[in-house]
């Protein structure tokens, strides 16, 4: 009966409840598992797409933006040495 509910009259106005350890313990449970519930989606978020925040993807963007752009000043610059499309083979 150690973990049963302890009454103390604190005023004259009635009886104060004062909760055991275990339920304390069990509520701080519950709020962590909470609370956790909560920020295991956002935390597992973050540590899945970690190169969008480091700047790696904007780094793939960046170099695909630049080879694109080669591609095209070398394919303008033969479009303007060669102004005829043979397609008999």
């Amino acid at each position: 009966m150690a973990d049963a509910i302890n009454y103390s009259i604190k005023s004259s106005f009635g009886f104060n409840v004062i909760s055991p350890n275990r339920t304390a313990k069990e509520a701080q449970k519950v709020v962590e598992g909470a609370i956790g519930n909560l920020w295991e989606p956002v935390l597992q978020y973050l540590e899945n797409h970690d190169d969008v925040f480091s700047g790696a993807v904007a780094e793939k963007i960046q170099k695909t933006d630049m080879q694109a752009l080669q591609l095209g000043a070398i394919l303008n610059a033969e479009d303007k040495n060669n102004h005829s499309f043979d397609i008999s083979g």
